[in-house]
Parts: structure tokens; sequence; C-alpha cells
């Protein structure tokens, strides 16, 4: 503030000496303390580029902040968007008539007493009409339970659209597939759909209300 009313009072003299028609350049008015004005004035200078500078910066790094915060919520937004399209197709595809009729034949319809009938009958191996049925919906709710793994869709509109559909299928096949892992010691059999059930069960228990 000092220096900004030195420099103030220098440049009225100065005009007032030139407007007298007394400002002359020789040394007698380039004494000490007009040299002291001189680098007052520098000084001065020199700070407001370094503030006008300071502040260029700053504006610049909160737009930068704001346009990085703007794109963020724009992606967010759209993967959101993404996960509900891929979640829709995935629900369509699961109440389609073929695939309703293959997971009712499943739950209500085949039945077995043990291990080696259900091989016989429904395994892979049998290459039976009601083989092709178990394959298509373990190899479905399979897929869904790694789409859910890899955060691709989300486990609220897996539950409330898909459960509990999958959880009852499992507990009809689940048994087998435990055994199946055993025997051939293949223990990552239909991990991600016995993944996409306790997924299911733990957010259940997370939202009491669900349940009522």
């Amino acid at each position: 503030m000092f220096e900004c009313l030195r420099l103030k009072i220098l440049f009225s003299n100065v005009f007032t000496l030139y407007a007298r028609g007394e400002f002359k350049t020789s040394s007698c008015y380039i004494n000490n303390d007009f040299m002291s004005d001189l680098e007052s004035i520098s000084v001065i200078i020199a700070a407001c580029s370094v503030i006008i500078a300071t502040f260029y910066y700053v504006n610049n790094l909160i737009k930068a902040e704001k346009m990085r915060e703007l794109t963020l919520k724009t992606q967010d937004i759209s993967l959101e968007t993404r996960q509900a399209q891929l979640f829709m197709d995935i629900y369509s595809t699961c109440r389609e008539r073929e695939f309703v009729k293959m997971s009712n034949d499943l739950m209500y319809k085949y039945n077995w007493d043990s291990y080696e009938e259900w091989l016989e009958k429904y395994s892979p191996e049998s290459r039976t009409e009601e083989s092709h049925s178990y394959i298509a919906i373990n190899s479905f709710y399979e897929g869904v339970g790694v789409l859910l793994e890899q955060d691709l869709i989300d486990i609220k509109l897996v539950y409330k659209l898909l459960h509990p559909t999958p959880k009852w299928i499992w507990e009809k096949i689940g048994p087998i597939v435990i055994e199946r892992r055993r025997r051939r010691n293949t223990p990552q059999s239909l991990q991600w759909f016995e993944f996409l059930v306790k997924e299911c069960e733990k957010y259940e228990k997370e939202h009491d209300d669900l349940s009522d």
C-alpha cells in the first residue's frame, strides 16, 4: 500500500513538472530519491506480474478441476446407462418363452435320486435333450455371475429382477455340482453361478426390508 502511494506521488510530481515545463532529464532531477522511486516502480511492476501470473494459473487450475469433475460425472452417467442396457438385454433373455420353459423343466420336471441317475439323464455327457436345458440355464447364470463379479452389472438390479429364480435352481442342482467338483477335481465348476446366488443372499441380508 505504501509503495502504491509513493508511485502515485511520483507520477503526480512528474506530471506537475511536465505541465509547468520544468521537467528535464538533466542530472539535477535524477537524484537519489528519484532513482529510489524508479526501483520501487520496478519492484511493484514485478510484484504485479507475479500476482497476475498466479491468478491466471490458479484460475486455470479451477477451470481444469471443474472440467474434470464434469467429465467424471458424464462418464459415471454413461457407465450407468451401459450397465442398465446390458442388464436389460440379460433380463429380456431370461423372460423369453424358451428360456422360461427350460428353467421350469429344470426346477420342477427333471428329478434324480443320485448323482449316477443325474449323470445318466441330465449331465452334459448324456447328450440328451434334457441335458441341453441343464447346460443352457447354468451357462446363463454363470455368465451373469461373471458380469457381477467384474462390476459390469449392479447387484441391486440383479436381485430385484432375477431373484429368487437363480437361488431356486441352485438349490436343485447345487448338491450335484458340488459332487461333480469333487469327482472330477474341478472346484471352479459353476463357481460364478454359486457366486451370483451368494451375492443375492448377501444383498438380501443387508436389506432386511426386501425379505418382508
